[in-house]
């Protein structure tokens, strides 16, 4: 072998080596992620949606709030309204009986507490006595500060009527 033939071999081989690297291969660097240029959202565009989306919600809440009260004040007018009211609650089997439920015990309340068990039309003077001894001993008693979140205000038969399915 020449020594001229080995720096031949060694000049194609250093040729082929470069044009090796200068191939393009896939890298084995991870890089960030490409971000996508979207066009930013107009705030004034989404306040002016979001203020007409109030303001019609507004509006037909104060629509329908007028219309109850219209009705309510028909409802009022009429004397015969309360009947009519208990016939058609009679009438349905899916009637909301708790508000007269409510309406019940707010005429009650007006008046002395009574006891609940009947006592078939007797009453004797010593019953009487020992019934407002105890009427007196829980009126004068001291309330509880657990229960005073229980109480219910005292409403009037308007407040009723508008607690009644329309």
């Amino acid at each position: 072998m020449d020594f001229s033939y080995l720096l031949e071999l060694a000049k194609d081989n250093d040729q082929n080596n470069k044009k090796e690297i200068s191939k393009s291969r896939f890298s084995t660097k991870v890089s960030a992620a490409k971000k996508l240029d979207r066009p930013s959202p107009k705030v004034g565009a989404i306040k002016a949606l979001l203020e007409k989306k109030e303001e019609k919600k507004r509006k037909e809440n104060e629509e329908f709030k007028k219309k109850r009260d219209n009705l309510l004040a028909l409802r009022a007018q009429d004397r015969k309204a309360n009947k009519r009211v208990n016939a058609m609650i009679n009438r349905t089997k899916g009637a909301c009986k708790a508000v007269l439920d409510d309406a019940k015990d707010i005429t009650t309340a007006r008046g002395e507490e009574q006891c609940d068990e009947d006592d078939y039309g007797y009453e004797s003077a010593m019953s009487q006595q020992i019934f407002s001894k105890l009427a007196d001993r829980y009126a004068n008693m001291p309330e509880d500060d657990k229960l005073k979140f229980v109480k219910r205000s005292k409403g009037s038969i308007d407040d009723l009527k508008s607690n009644l399915i329309a």
